[in-house]
Parts: C-alpha cells; sequence; structure tokens
C-alpha cells in the first residue's frame, strides 16, 4: 500500500513539474543552449565522484 501511495506521489509531481516547465520554458538559440552544454559534462563527472566519495566513506 505504502508503494503505491509513493509511486503516485511522484507521477502527481512529475506531472505538475512537467505542466510548470512547459509554462515557463522560451526558446533558446543555439549559443545558450552551447553555453549550457558546455557545463553539462563536468557537472555530470563532479557528482559521479561526490557520489563515489560518498559511498566510499559509508
Amino acid at each position: 500500500m505504502n508503494l503505491l501511495m509513493i509511486i503516485a506521489l511522484l507521477m502527481v509531481g512529475l506531472f505538475v513539474v512537467i505542466k510548470l516547465t512547459e509554462r515557463t520554458s522560451k526558446e533558446r538559440s543555439m549559443e545558450q543552449m552551447q553555453s549550457m552544454s558546455r557545463w553539462l559534462i563536468p557537472l555530470v563527472a563532479i557528482s559521479l565522484v561526490a557520489q563515489l566519495i560518498y559511498m566510499m566513506v559509508k
């Protein structure tokens, strides 16, 4: 029963986030997209290293 409640809450939250981002999104230029994508791989790498350190310390 708890699992169904958690799944239902996640679905509702996802629906709300999707609706809010669709409403507030705007068209981005190619330069803006490139500047945002430039940060994507370093942020993922930092996240993976932080998770590795967390798992080693735990």
